[in-house]
C-alpha cells in the first residue's frame, strides 16, 4: 500500500486544504488503465483531523489486500454540511473530493457499485448525508458511534451557537436536508435504493440511544442494515475494532454485486 498526502486548493471551501489517500501499490509492469479499484472514504469526527484515521487505527494494514483506495478528506469541525453562517462543506465533500481524487487517481471508479462511505462520530453524520443524499453513489454506508440527532443541542444552552450556525433553528432543521429521517424518507419517496448500512456503537458510548433510535427508524422504514451494539465507549479503541469489520462489510456487499469484479 501506498500513503499519500494531497494537498490541493478547493474551490468550494475557498482556502488551501488536504487528504491523506491510501492506494493499493501496483507492480510496476503493471500498467492497464482500465484496472479499477474501490473506494472507501472515513470521515472523521469532530475533535479530529483528515490524518487522524492512519494516526489512531490500523486502516492502511487492514485495506491491504482489499484492491481498495481509502480515502481521508479533512472536514474541521462542518459536520459536513453546508453552513448556515461559514463554509460549504457538504459541497466540498460530496463533489469537488471525489471529482479532484478521480481527475488524479485514474484508477478510482466512478460506480457505484464501486463506492463507499463511512465515519464516526460528527464523520458518522455525514456518512449518512453522504448516503442518503446520494443514494445513487455508494453501495454501502458505515456509521460508527453516530451523532445523527440535533435538535436538543440546537435548543439548549451547551454550544447552542455552534450548532446554530451549521443548522439553524430547531425549526430550520427539523424536515431538512440535513435531518437524517428527513433525508431517509425523501430517498424512498424518490423510489431511490438506499445504500446497505452498518451501524454500530458502544453499549456505553453518549450516543447509544441516538444509534438505537437510528436502527428502529431504519427498521420502520425497510432500510437493509446490520446493528452491532458491543461493550466500548466513544473511543478509537472501539472504532479501529470497527473499522476492519467494516471493510469486511462493504466486501460482502461488493461481491454480491455482479459488477463488482471489476474492482478485481
Amino acid at each position: 500500500m501506498a500513503l499519500i498526502e494531497l494537498n490541493f486548493m478547493s474551490e468550494a471551501l475557498g482556502t488551501a486544504t488536504a487528504l491523506n489517500v491510501v492506494l493499493p501499490q501496483r507492480g510496476y509492469r503493471d500498467t492497464d488503465p482500465e484496472r479499477k479499484c474501490r473506494t472507501v472514504m472515513p470521515l472523521h469526527g469532530l475533535a479530529d483531523n483528515y490524518k487522524s484515521w492512519c494516526r489512531m487505527t490500523n486502516v492502511e494494514r487492514y485495506a491491504s489486500g482489499r484492491n481498495v483506495m481509502i480515502i481521508m478528506p479533512e472536514g474541521g469541525r462542518s459536520y459536513y454540511t453546508d453552513a448556515k453562517t461559514g463554509e460549504r462543506y457538504a459541497e466540498y465533500l460530496y463533489e469537488e473530493v471525489p471529482a479532484v481524487c478521480r481527475a488524479i487517481f485514474k484508477q478510482m471508479s466512478d460506480r457505484r457499485e464501486d463506492n463507499f462511505i463511512a465515519g464516526l462520530s460528527m464523520g458518522g453524520y455525514g456518512a449518512f448525508k453522504g448516503a442518503f443524499t446520494y443514494p445513487e453513489r455508494y453501495a454501502a454506508c458505515a456509521c460508527l458511534s453516530a451523532h445523527y440527532y440535533h435538535t436538543d443541542l440546537l435548543a439548549g444552552e451547551h454550544e447552542s451557537q455552534f450548532y446554530k450556525n451549521i443548522f439553524g433553528t430547531p425549526e430550520q432543521y427539523l424536515g431538512s436536508e440535513n435531518d437524517c429521517e428527513a433525508m431517509v424518507k425523501k430517498a424512498l419517496s424518490a423510489g431511490k435504493t438506499p445504500p446497505e448500512m452498518y451501524v454500530a456503537c458502544g453499549k456505553n458510548d453518549f450516543l447509544i440511544e441516538q444509534s438505537r433510535r437510528m436502527h428502529a427508524f431504519l427498521g420502520e422504514n425497510g432500510v437493509a442494515h446490520v446493528y452491532s451494539e458491543t461493550e466500548g465507549v466513544h473511543d478509537w479503541s472501539f472504532w479501529n475494532y470497527h473499522i476492519e469489520r467494516v471493510l469486511d462489510f462493504f466486501d460482502e456487499v461488493a461481491k454480491r454485486d455482479k459488477y463488482s469484479g471489476g474492482c478485481e
